[in-house]
């Protein structure tokens, strides 16, 4: 049923200070709510959010907001009997907003452990598999799980660095989860990435490779027509769940953008100062990136990010080093351990640039869609997961339905950001979605 997509069963504002458990510091609010906004991002291990809620009556009145107040919200997916219910705590971290009347407020919300995260400092050592330093960092600070392997297409032989042995120099729970993350790649040169996602109360992991590469989570692809942008009259409810309303773009590639943030050509060096000995080698994003399609995705696929034919003075745009990369490293610090910094093998480091460079195009080359949030509920889809989208060519003249979808346009996207907004029982979705390549032969 499109007309009642997520009910806000209930909303709960507490505030500790003023009577811990006592109800009559409780206010329900779900009535309230003008609109809510959830947000997820494939960078970040927590959720964040705002709410808008009206209160005529005045029962804000007596409550001075501090950015230390909570709010339990459950949300119901009603399109589809049987639905599920998620549940779900944020601290109202800021009062962004009140009307002169104060009955309007506008709070910018964070989950507790994404609080608890930011001003948590870490000073300790760890040692091991990179992917199981993270987690016992989120076990031991958040008491939260990981999700790995199936479900979020993980496997700890994918990340090809050696064990190493890290003491984590005073970094917030954040920043030390990040900071270790980005010393992770696989063997195809993809990043790791640590996130989280409304449906699932445990942190994800998911290396870039794996997630890319898996299928999309909508086995009936979302459209984008002149006539679901217009009006959806006459169209079928599952045309309606898989519609795309709006599309734009977020990011907008470039070669010189690209460049500057060293995603063409980079060079790279680490100087071992136990034997005064330096490793250096020039890493190109065309080179990587064609290799990684053809080793993921096979050769019925072209990279879309780069013009392969691109010269300046007559050299290829990817032979400039516009980033240079320096490490100063001892690969004696430690007996049974490689430090942050070392690496002996040429090959492992060529795949942590490229692992950075790949985070960079993705961040270039993001479109914005949104369309009903029915389909994500249902099938309990996040960030780090595939969506299928066609996309209708622009000015469509030539009356053969065939020739409709635009072929460079359409395929398979990670979904990398999402928001969420829940408004009088509808759910829509505003996604950020990217891809790396096209498909030679793509059938819509």
């Amino acid at each position: 049923n499109m007309k009642n997509q997520a009910l806000i069963k209930e909303a709960t504002i507490r505030v500790p200070r003023m009577g811990g458990s006592d109800q009559k510091y409780k206010f329900e609010v779900a009535n309230l709510i003008s609109e809510l906004n959830i947000y997820e991002d494939i960078r970040k291990p927590f959720l964040t959010g705002k709410v808008l809620i009206v209160d005529k009556a005045g029962m804000f009145s007596d409550i001075m907001f501090t950015g230390s107040e909570y709010i339990d919200i459950k949300i119901e997916n009603v399109a589809f009997k049987g639905g599920s219910t998620i549940t779900k705590t944020f601290i109202l971290r800021k009062l962004e907003n009140v009307n002169e009347s104060r009955e309007v407020y506008l709070f910018d919300m964070i989950e507790e452990h994404g609080f608890l995260g930011s001003i948590k400092v870490i000073n300790k050592s760890y040692s091991g598999k990179i992917e199981d330093i993270i987690s016992k960092i989120i076990k031991n600070n958040w008491n939260k799980d990981v999700d790995l392997e199936e479900d979020t297409n993980f496997y700890s032989e994918d990340i090809i660095q050696k064990d190493i042995k890290v003491i984590v120099p005073k970094l917030n729970i954040l920043n030390t989860i990040k900071w270790i993350s980005d010393r992770a790649s696989t063997i195809s040169g993809a990043p790791l990435y640590v996130y989280s996602t409304l449906q699932s109360d445990k942190i994800r992991m998911g290396s870039l490779d794996n997630l890319i590469g898996s299928d999309p989570f909508n086995n009936t692809p979302f459209y984008y027509t002149p006539t679901f942008a217009g009006s959806t009259e006459g169209i079928s409810e599952t045309a309606k769940m898989f519609s795309i309303s709006k599309v734009s773009l977020v990011n907008e590639k470039g070669e010189l953008n690209l460049a500057l943030k060293g995603a063409h050509g980079v060079d790279y060096n680490i100087t071992d100062i136990s034997t005064t000995t330096n490793k250096s080698l020039h890493v190109s994003g065309v080179d990587f990136l064609e290799k990684f399609n053809e080793s993921l995705f096979s050769s019925s696929y072209t990279q879309n990010v780069y013009d392969v034919d691109f010269k300046l003075n007559e050299n290829y745009i990817d032979s400039y080093n516009t980033v240079d990369y320096h490490s100063l490293s001892n690969n004696k610090t430690f007996i049974d351990y490689n430090n942050y910094s070392y690496e002996d093998d040429l090959g492992k480091m060529k795949s942590t640039i490229n692992a950075k460079m790949l985070k960079t195009i993705l961040s270039s080359n993001l479109i914005s869609v949104v369309t009903p949030g029915a389909a994500f509920l249902s099938s309990e889809a996040g960030v780090g997961e595939v969506m299928r989208a066609y996309f209708n060519k622009p000015n469509f003249t030539d009356g053969n339905s065939k020739n409709i979808f635009d072929k460079q346009a359409s395929g398979d996207y990670l979904i990398t950001n999402i928001r969420h907004i829940f408004s009088q029982q509808q759910h829509t979705v505003e996604a950020m979605i990217t891809k790396i390549n096209t498909k030679n032969n793509i059938n819509v």
